[in-house]
């Protein structure tokens, strides 16, 4: 078990928490049992929601330092939705089942399956690319802009 960062009631008898240790875990709220720990995320999880009439496969979303929001159908990730961020660090589900993701990029989402609220072709394509610009460049460094070994024997600044 590691830093514990959200926790939300999913029913009168369960909670959800999210941790640093990249789990989500069950917890009964009478008793205090770990009911069960859930893997997927591939580094901190910062947020969780639970979708409004979750019951009790507890359908929720959650959200995390591995810039994804996972949905999730009881134990299993149904969907991951890659952000062009590099922290995804709150997830809410709204009361229409739409999911709001705020990230590291300085953008808040919103994320529906309602055709009616459904973004325009353009605006989606748009997303998709930022998407694929971000992942293709992450990792990347300049190595022609690194300064020489000279800068490790030159005190630091404030």
């Amino acid at each position: 078990a590691d830093v514990v960062r959200d926790v939300k009631v999913m029913t009168p008898e369960l909670f959800i928490s999210a941790s640093n240790d990249c789990t989500i875990r069950k917890w009964n709220i009478h008793s205090g049992q770990c009911l069960r720990e859930i893997y997927g995320h591939e580094a901190y999880i910062y947020s969780i929601s639970v979708f409004p009439g979750g019951g009790m496969e507890g359908d929720f979303v959650s959200s995390g330092e591995d810039g994804t929001v996972r949905v999730w159908r009881g134990e299993e990730c149904q969907q991951i939705i890659r952000l062009p961020a590099a922290s995804v660090w709150s997830v809410w589900c709204m009361s229409n089942g739409d999911v709001i993701a705020g990230s590291s990029d300085s953008v808040a989402r919103i994320f529906t399956i309602s055709a009616e609220r459904k973004a325009p072709a353009a605006t989606i394509a748009n997303f998709r690319a930022k998407v694929e610009e971000y992942q293709s460049s992450k990792g990347k460094i300049d190595v022609d802009s690194l300064p020489g070994m000279d800068a490790l024997s030159k005190p630091g600044r404030n």
